[in-house]
């Protein structure tokens, strides 16, 4: 039996403003968006959303993703400063894969990426 090889893509983004839910959203190929949020005080989980998104807004952070991002140097060291308490990445582009901690305080692809999706939807 042969397949066709499907695209292997997936983003996660997370962050945390102070006194506020984390809020975690999984970017699926299809468009499909996966957003939980969790209690500012506990973790525990206070609300689920599942939305889909047009092919044209799933392509544009698709597009947003290159190479180069997956050599991305970033932290958290500077969160405070736009407002959030912590922030990451993980992304998947086919064989690709990286996990960023990042606010977005910072000048690398990752962080790009990052402020590009808070602005977006955060």
């Amino acid at each position: 039996l042969e397949g066709n090889k499907t695209e292997q893509f997936f983003v996660q983004f997370v962050f945390k403003r102070p006194g506020q839910n984390t809020a975690d959203f999984h970017f699926f190929s299809d468009g499909t968006v996966l957003r939980e949020d969790f209690s500012a005080n506990t973790q525990i989980l206070a609300g689920v959303e599942v939305f889909l998104l047009e092919k044209e807004k799933i392509d544009l952070i698709r597009g947003k993703i290159s190479s180069d991002l997956f050599d991305s140097r970033t932290g958290i060291e500077n969160c405070f400063e736009k407002g959030l308490e912590y922030g990451y990445l993980e992304v998947q582009m086919d064989e690709q894969y990286g996990f960023f901690w990042t606010c977005g305080a910072q000048s690398s692809k990752a962080d790009e990426l990052f402020n590009d999706l808070l602005k977006e939807f955060g």
